[in-house]
């Protein structure tokens, strides 16, 4: 880190940002504090899933979206330093996420995906490519890969 501009580094303005976020976000429903760095990486994960073939059910397929639904509700809360450090790995999850899944324009699955802490984002509206075990089951739909 020897060399880096001081803006490089995080400000008592950034961290206070980020726990006043992370304590907004629990008073609004979230069940604990969690930070950035923890919910990119469960988004991360879950995202690594679904290009492997996700094999939970719809439900749970639903309620792992709210990783990227905390993401969403944090993003304008904490300081425009913290967004950048962030920014290019969140883009790049999202970026992996988008191409291992489709649009549900048919809303296929329903309130069960959007249902996520009341977040409407753009995936809540995307399925797996790669359909397997109870996700295959609760969306048995024509023109989609099936693996189980």
């Amino acid at each position: 880190m020897a060399g880096m501009p001081a803006r490089d580094y995080p400000t008592a303005e950034d961290f206070a940002s980020v726990r006043l976020a992370s304590a907004r976000l629990q008073e609004r429903g979230w069940p604990k504090r969690f930070t950035i760095q923890l919910m990119l990486s469960e988004w991360s994960q879950f995202v690594s899933e679904v290009e492997d073939g996700y094999d939970g059910s719809l439900e749970e397929y639903g309620n792992d979206l709210s990783y990227r639904d905390y993401l969403a509700e944090v993003w304008p809360l904490v300081t425009p330093h913290i967004r950048d450090v962030w920014r290019d790995e969140l883009a790049g999850v999202d970026e992996r996420f988008r191409a291992a899944t489709v649009e549900d324009s048919d809303s296929a699955a329903g309130a069960d995906v959007r249902a996520g802490g009341g977040a409407d984002g753009w995936w809540h509206r995307r399925l797996p490519r790669l359909l397997v075990s109870a996700l295959a089951d609760d969306l048995r739909m024509p023109g989609r890969e099936s693996a189980g």
